[in-house]
């Protein structure tokens, strides 16, 4: 056998396909779907459970993150201290993420220690005792919270944002403040997740070493999740129909920081969901823009004029539509020019076709996205998940790369004249003009 030489690298291939397979399906006795991603070589279980019960559905402001966030302190007869010394022992991690449309719980835990931490974990996650000193202790974390974020323009910017793009009579579409912190109660949290972690609005997502020990726990703990009890309330897809605002937003929000160094900047609108046929090319013309380190917006505002240390443009997408944003900080003296200089990239995508060298840079930077998406069932189940939720599948990569080969500069300038006219945009400015 010739020794391998590894003073010469190896050939470059370009991606051609990946035939990813399909997770295994299953569905609990109460309805809630169940994705399995085996892994005979991981004795670490990794489990997300996905609630459509995010910011969008509360009925008041707060109500879903705080919630959510204290069930690990809301065990019906362990204490809070008890609890997390009892997942501690038992080598097993809880956390909660509330986001607009969802709330994301995520589970590690031992394979030989799943019976138990599961059993343990069930109870807070199905009859929580929401307590009123657990409460008072998050809201005084809470309320420091907001009055350091209230300092930091970049985030007033992002809420910014979602009041202007939301319907302004919805809880989502308002700036959190301490009132809103020091109004919850514990009533509100019970009824909260009475009415929103029921088995219709769950969907449940599991790798591992899963026999059928493990999946008889998980089986166990998904089962006790209970069914919801419609009184009257909007269905999720009538909620999401009243999520944007019917009006257009204005074009300008300025915030006014006396003796800010920094501006925060933001240019918004709204725009295609992740369904829409275009949304993967417009992916990559949203990358060619703003989205990797050696993109047209960091090369003109980081590298050539040094008005900031980086910007970025992406889509949040939910529902049937997206919110495309562009968002920086740059040096108040610099405001307006970096405002000048992000315009003046937009019209040139619309104006000029994209060379062939920066088209190919860009395809060979998400080919190489994609397999991160892959490297083990963990990042494959984590953004299977996320596909999920947008209502795509495991072909979602093979779909992304085949669009990535076919990309033409022609299409990209259509792109940018349909999806980037500097009209459309909402501009944030949080600091100095």
């Amino acid at each position: 056998m010739t020794p391998l030489d590894r003073t010469i690298a190896p050939p470059i291939h370009h991606i051609q396909t990946l035939d990813l397979k399909a997770p295994e399906n299953h569905t609990l006795a109460n309805g809630i779907p169940v994705k399995l991603f085996r892994n005979s070589l991981l004795d670490l279980i990794h489990c997300t459970i996905t609630v459509q019960a995010g910011s969008f559905f509360e009925p008041q402001k707060h109500v879903a993150a705080a919630c959510f966030n204290l069930l690990k302190e809301s065990h019906p007869h362990l204490t809070s201290s008890e609890t997390d010394e009892a997942l501690d022992t038992l080598g097993t991690s809880f956390s909660a993420n509330t986001n607009l449309d969802t709330i994301t719980l995520k589970l590690i835990v031992p394979k030989k220690n799943c019976r138990e931490a599961l059993a343990l974990i069930g109870s807070f996650l199905c009859t929580p005792n929401f307590r009123k000193e657990n409460l008072d202790i998050y809201k005084q974390h809470k309320i420091k919270d907001i009055e350091y974020k209230e300092l930091n323009m970049g985030y007033r910017a992002t809420q910014n944002m979602f009041r202007l793009m939301f319907n302004n009579d919805r809880p989502y579409s308002t700036i959190l403040q301490t009132a809103h912190i020091e109004s919850l109660t514990c009533e509100q949290l019970q009824f909260y997740h009475q009415i929103a972690f029921v088995s219709e609005k769950v969907k449940i997502y599991l790798t591992g070493n899963v026999d059928d020990e493990v999946w008889n726990a998980f089986r166990d703990m998904g089962e006790a999740i209970g069914e919801q009890k419609n009184e009257g309330r909007r269905t999720a897809k009538e909620e999401k129909q009243a999520w944007f605002s019917a009006h257009e937003p204005e074009k300008h929000y300025y915030e006014e920081r006396t003796n800010a160094m920094q501006s925060a900047l933001v240019l918004c609108k709204r725009s295609i969901g992740y369904q829409h046929p275009d949304r993967r090319d417009f992916h990559f013309l949203s990358t060619v823009l703003g989205g990797y380190f050696g993109s047209r917006l960091m090369q003109n505002l980081r590298e050539r004029n040094g008005y900031t240390y980086g910007i970025y443009a992406s889509s949040i997408y939910f529902g049937d539509a997206s919110i495309f944003y562009i968002e920086t900080d740059v040096n108040v003296a610099q405001t307006q020019a970096a405002l000048q200089a992000i315009n003046e990239d937009i019209a040139l995508l619309i104006k000029h076709l994209v060379e062939d060298n920066e088209i190919e840079t860009v395809r060979n930077y998400l080919s190489g996205i994609q397999l991160r998406f892959i490297e083990n069932s963990v990042s494959y189940m984590n953004n299977y998940q996320l596909w999920d939720n947008l209502g795509a599948d495991e072909t979602e990569i093979a779909l992304q790369i085949a669009a990535f080969r076919n990309i033409t500069a022609t299409h990209l300038q259509s792109l940018a004249a349909q999806y980037l006219l500097p009209q459309n945009f909402t501009t944030i400015i949080i600091g100095n003009k």
